[in-house]
């Protein structure tokens, strides 16, 4: 008695999942360069249900205006290259995470290191090379996340 007790949760069970059929609805796009694919079940082929598919593109075209480093009229990019550039919640929330990574870390985890990568050649297309003590220490009075102001 006690099996057939057991056993029939677990045939009810099965018999609720056979009666739906699942599908997939698959999309494709491009954001920061590369691609994606997402892939979202449904309960059937009729299912006219929201796929998520323009929310999932209008909130990449977000993120890639805010922080896409290949974009020149990005965020990101312009408060690199020093514009006064109104910054959006996005931007704050990550530059205040990043902070306290960097102190958490002792300075270990730092952003503003990109002068020094390029000085060294470890950017795109560079030639990694020795620097002179004196560039060295020109460059290092723009590094450090303690010279950011949030």
């Amino acid at each position: 008695m006690t099996r057939l007790i057991l056993i029939f949760p677990v045939l009810a069970l099965l018999a609720c999942s056979c009666s739906r059929q699942q599908t997939f609805k698959h999309f494709e796009g491009q954001a920061f360069g590369t691609t994606y694919a997402v892939t979202c079940a449904t309960q059937s082929p009729d299912d006219t249900g929201s796929y998520p598919h323009a929310q999932i593109d209008s909130l990449l075209a977000d993120l890639s205006h805010t922080f896409s480093l290949f974009d020149t009229s990005s965020i990101i990019f312009r408060w690199n290259r020093g514009d006064d550039v109104p910054l959006n919640e996005d931007f704050l929330t990550v530059l205040r995470l990043s902070k306290t990574v960097s102190e958490a870390t002792d300075g270990a985890f730092d952003p503003t290191v990109q002068p020094l990568v390029q000085l060294w050649g470890f950017g795109k297309g560079g030639v990694r090379h020795t620097v002179p003590e004196d560039t060295l220490a020109a460059v290092c009075e723009f590094v450090g996340f303690q010279l950011i102001d949030i």
